[in-house]
């Protein structure tokens, strides 16, 4: 790598907070779905977990985008060390910043991943008490009819 390619890679690793950031701003317009019937929130948990894995796609590219900043930096770090330069601290500052940020993403993947496994429970959950709502709907009807309230088999 050249010093410009060095340069251009530290400005880049500088706008990572940034970036983070707008993930961050986007991650917060996700609202946690709420219905009184169990129908809409089970579509509203379809949503909300759409969302979540969009969300959770977006911080897996950018953490790929700064582990391969990462090794190029850090190739970049080896190579100079290993032919006698001195290293900049800039380039150690950077090195260190890049690992702090792909750490940061990590702890925000992992966060949504959790997420989005509760929202599958909580789904799963939904579904069954909608199958046994419908359970107990039939046999409240079939027991009008049995008892004759007007209703014909």
């Amino acid at each position: 790598m050249e010093l410009l390619q060095i340069k251009t890679l530290q400005r880049k690793i500088a706008e990572y907070p940034e970036r983070i950031s707008k993930l961050q701003a986007r991650q917060k317009l996700i609202v946690t779905p709420s219905a009184t019937e169990i129908g809409p929130a089970i579509k509203g948990m379809d949503a909300y977990l759409l969302f979540l894995r969009a969300g959770i796609s977006s911080y897996k590219k950018l953490y790929e985008e700064a582990s391969v900043d990462f090794a190029g930096l850090n190739s970049y770090i080896e190579n100079k060390k290993s032919i006698g330069e001195v290293v900049s601290d800039s380039e150690r500052i950077s090195l260190v910043q890049i690992q702090q940020y792909m750490a940061t993403i990590q702890n925000y993947i992992k966060i949504m991943d959790s997420q989005i496994d509760n929202g599958e429970v909580v789904k799963q959950k939904l579904m069954l008490a909608q199958k046994q709502k419908e359970a107990v709907d039939v046999a409240n009807l079939l027991y009008i009819i049995k008892k004759g309230d007007g209703y014909r088999v």
